[in-house]
């Protein structure tokens, strides 16, 4: 296996002459090409470790964010939070985490809460009751006006310039906005008072960086105080794709602090946010906090975690979820994830149950909806996707410390949510689309084989040339060793997904009954050991063999659970 990249200019398109044909074809806006290669071997895994080497690997998220999030964009109040945590807690619903759309704010501009509808003081009492973290929105753009956010980056000189020298104008949700220009020297400073100011208001566990292409609701400008508002398209030898590249973006003659224009900074604009929040909340000696980021670069991962943007409740938006996660971690950001049942438009009580069945095996696990959208908690569509609900994060819980000590163990280069071609990599099956976009791995031990399809009751999981267990009964599943086949396997609700773990692999679970945090965890194991005749001198085994233990430790300095 071989990885290429290619570190291009802002703007491309590319096509090939036929289905068949060797030409390629890359047309270009201006700028240089360079075509970088990582040449491994037979195994996937290994290419993949070498250029997440390159990129200097990724960041291991604190363990509290590998339990459950639940979001919504238009929670109107305190109250209606503290309404939701209280109905997970009073179904038994594991939930770790709770976040907050542009609604916590003052008009919707940055580093401000609303203290009226999300007073502080009750925020923090609330946090402390239900021992939940809080992570809020944070938008690119900063509202211009009589706010501290703005008067700050003003004073400081901080903004995106436009081609005439003065400070670029947009709009996004606050209405006209400015964007910082992370190259600035000042940023940093700028950036890391905002954030200290912001959590003396309210403590923060993560923060969501989020419309950060940075996004724009005018095409290049929209200045009201000029009457020549630029966007610089007309300078292009030619458009990709027909769209102008400063639709819905900032002005592709924009400034930066260094010189360089928009054209060649734009890609870059949300690497550069996270790279700078990331060392502000260094500096601030901020621990455990998580970053999640809308936009993306070669990079990324090593300051933030991605989920895959606005999706929609279908099935269709379930299944690309799958593909998603799996490219994200190749390309070095291996906590990653989607909103769970659908961002846009009213989920269905089965697609919900079937994407929470899903969802809880993500990396990253959050439900989260639009605010024209239908309540989608796991508690507020039926018995069907509360109980399935239940059932699938009772069951990411107990494994939820051997799922994080497989990113310890990958020590910033490699993956942990795979398709089935990164172990069997010579099986021409597993590059199947039934099978490569919908059979998951994690690490080389347990296979998910979700039910993706509307009024689906059994699934056709594909066993490659191995020995597999029936994680859920511990019976081994008869003939994979030898005739790798398509096995059906019934699929249904009110039960956790089907899954599969592989012989010769070790894994350890926990009790979750009255686990409903990580916290809750104890330090008690069951040692789930899937035989293999090739390591033992036993008769044929036929069931998982399970060890019971204990593990106590002592620790020295707080730091991230491992």
């Amino acid at each position: 296996f071989f990885f290429l990249m290619i570190r291009r200019p802002p703007r491309s398109t590319q096509s090939r002459s036929s289905a068949a044909s060797d030409v390629y074809k890359r047309q270009l806006v201006g700028g240089p090409l360079n075509f970088l290669f990582w040449i491994g071997n037979e195994s996937p895994e290994e290419t993949t470790k070498m250029y997440h080497a390159y990129l200097g690997g990724h960041y291991l998220q604190p363990f509290w964010t590998f339990g459950f999030h639940q979001s919504r964009y238009g929670w109107p109040n305190l109250a209606k939070i503290t309404d939701v945590a209280r109905q997970f807690k009073e179904n038994d619903l594991p939930l770790d985490t709770m976040w907050s759309d542009i609604d916590y704010m003052v008009e919707q501009r940055d580093f401000t809460i609303d203290d009226e509808r999300y007073p502080p003081e009750q925020f923090r009492e609330f946090l402390n009751d239900y021992q939940l973290r809080f992570v809020p929105i944070i938008d690119a753009g900063i509202a211009i006006g009589d706010n501290k956010a703005f008067e700050e980056g003003f004073e400081r000189n901080v903004y995106i310039k436009n081609a005439w020298g003065a400070n670029l104008v947009g709009r996004v949700w606050p209405g006209y906005t400015n964007w910082v220009d992370f190259s600035h020297p000042n940023a940093t400073g700028y950036w890391q008072d905002m954030f200290r100011i912001f959590r003396e208001k309210l403590p923060f566990g993560g923060i969501w960086l989020d419309m950060n292409e940075y996004a724009n609701f005018c095409n290049g400008e929209c200045n009201p105080w000029s009457k020549q508002p630029d966007s610089g398209d007309e300078d292009l030898p030619y458009l990709p794709g027909g769209t102008y590249l400063s639709d819905k973006t900032l002005s592709i003659n924009a400034r930066h602090y260094d010189g360089v224009t928009e054209l060649y900074w734009h890609n870059i604009n949300g690497l550069a946010e996270n790279m700078v929040t990331r060392k502000v909340l260094d500096n601030l000696g901020y621990e455990d906090v998580f970053l999640l980021s809308r936009a993306n670069y070669p990079g990324l991962g090593k300051y933030s975690a991605i989920w895959s943007g606005d999706n929609a409740a279908n099935y269709e938006f379930m299944q690309l979820s799958i593909p998603h996660a799996f490219s994200y971690n190749i390309y070095g950001i291996p906590f990653t994830g989607s909103d769970i049942c659908g961002f846009a438009w009213n989920t269905t009580e089965q697609l919900c149950a079937r994407w929470m069945q899903l969802g809880a095996f993500f990396p990253f696990s959050r439900n989260h909806n639009a605010i024209d959208a239908i309540d989608q908690e796991p508690y507020a569509l039926g018995e069907d996707v509360l109980i399935t609900s239940r059932v699938s994060l009772k069951a990411r819980y107990s494994l939820l410390k051997w799922y994080y000590s497989k990113f310890v163990e990958l020590n910033g280069t490699g993956s942990v949510f795979r398709p089935l071609m990164w172990q069997y990599p010579s099986d021409d099956k597993v590059y199947e689309d039934q099978v490569l976009n919908n059979q998951i791995l994690i690490s080389d031990t347990l296979m998910l084989a979700p039910a993706l399809n509307e009024n689906q009751v059994s699934v056709w999981p594909y066993l490659p040339k191995d020995k597999w267990y029936d994680f859920k009964l511990g019976n081994k599943i008869q003939g994979s060793l030898d005739d790798p086949a398509y096995h059906e396997v019934q699929a249904p609700l009110r039960e956790v997904l089907p899954i599969f773990m592989r012989a010769g692999t070790i894994l350890y679970n926990q009790s979750s009954e009255n686990v409903t945090r990580v916290t809750h965890l104890t330090n008690r194991f069951d040692l789930l050991i899937a035989l293999s005749l090739s390591l033992i001198h036993i008769s044929e085994p036929t069931r998982l063999l399970s060890i019971s233990y204990a593990v106590f430790c002592l620790k020295k300095k707080k730091k991230q659970i491992s």
